[in-house]
């Protein structure tokens, strides 16, 4: 069994996680969010993924999605890990969280209601 993931996030960190994702042999990255047409598209195909859009909202409906890995912009971070939760997805989100800690909150808030799981990356960039 394996699971399906809807990466979000065609950028520099995107590219990180799909790196580390292809490395694992029970996760299947199946659709990716973008936020760039051109970018997107080209990033899917590089990577074998064989389903994009823009709008997130789309990759999370798509069949069998379990979970979203949320490597966009900070400013969307809160927004879109509730937006998962609230349909039923686990979520991994990378840092920050949230911009404020009234939206960190949320997000944890969410996670309790819901009782999925949302990660938060830790970056170990300087540790030793």
């Amino acid at each position: 069994m394996s699971i399906k993931l809807c990466l979000a996030g065609e950028g520099a960190m995107g590219l990180n996680h799909i790196k580390a994702l292809k490395t694992l042999e029970d996760v299947e990255v199946v659709t990716l969010a973008g936020g760039v047409e051109e970018d997107a598209a080209a990033f899917a195909r590089e990577w074998g993924i064989p389903h994009y859009s823009l709008d997130l909202e789309e990759c999370l409906n798509r069949p069998g999605v379990d979970a979203v890995l949320l490597a966009t912009p900070n400013q969307v971070h809160a927004s879109q890990a509730e937006l998962a939760m609230r349909m039923g997805k686990h979520v991994q989100v990378e840092i920050p969280m949230g911009l404020t800690l009234e939206e960190s909150e949320r997000i944890a808030d969410v996670e309790d209601e819901t009782g999925l799981v949302c990660m938060v990356c830790h970056s170990q960039r300087y540790y030793a």
